[in-house]
């Protein structure tokens, strides 16, 4: 299985790891319109595979989904992401155990677009989302700003508040939260 890269890995930084996970989406995920029209996605799946023996493990498959923004929890025994329905508007945050057991919606079935999800120590949720509404002048769609929730998909609230995009949030050693941010009005 693999090459000589995958060896060294597994023999180095990868020593205690089994396997991985990985998603295969056939079209990147296209930008979604302010009022959330049904996406025509072109396939996805969620994976799992044992370094050791290359085995792979479908997850989850749906031949006209969109999926991304994969997060492994701590503990290595489920995982969080963005999952777009094939012919449902909007796109949801989901997690699903490594087993392939569980899978659970966290954020409502609506129009709204809810991607980049992260685990906080705590085992909240911090995710960016078109929930807000704020409109983006020049790029005619809505803003995603960021928004956290319990583990269970309760308490949604949002916990920035800018007429720009928010991308990719990830928790630091130390337990702060980083971002990247499109500075588009206060560039000047």
């Amino acid at each position: 299985v693999g090459g000589p890269l995958l060896a060294e890995a597994l023999r180095g930084p990868l020593a205690g790891v089994a396997d991985i996970v990985f998603g295969i989406t056939l079209q990147f995920p296209r930008s979604f319109d302010p009022v959330g029209k049904v996406r025509t996605g072109a396939g996805a799946q969620l994976c799992k595979m044992n370094l050791r023996t290359g085995k792979v493990t479908v997850l989850l498959d749906d031949p006209k989904g969109d999926l991304r923004d994969i997060q492994v929890h701590y503990e290595g025994k489920k995982a969080l992401f963005a999952y777009g329905k094939g012919g449902a508007p909007g796109m949801h945050l989901y997690e699903i155990g490594l087993d392939g057991t569980g899978l659970t919606r966290f954020t409502p079935e609506d129009k709204e677009v809810d991607t980049s999800p992260t685990y906080l120590p705590n085992d909240d949720i911090v995710f960016v989302s078109t929930r807000s509404h704020r409109y983006v002048a020049c790029a005619g769609s809505y803003a995603q700003t960021l928004f956290r929730c319990r583990p269970d998909g309760s308490r949604i609230h949002p916990i920035s508040g800018s007429l720009e995009n928010a991308r990719g949030p990830s928790v630091l050693a130390d337990g702060r939260l980083i971002i990247m941010h499109w500075e588009y009005y206060h560039r000047p």
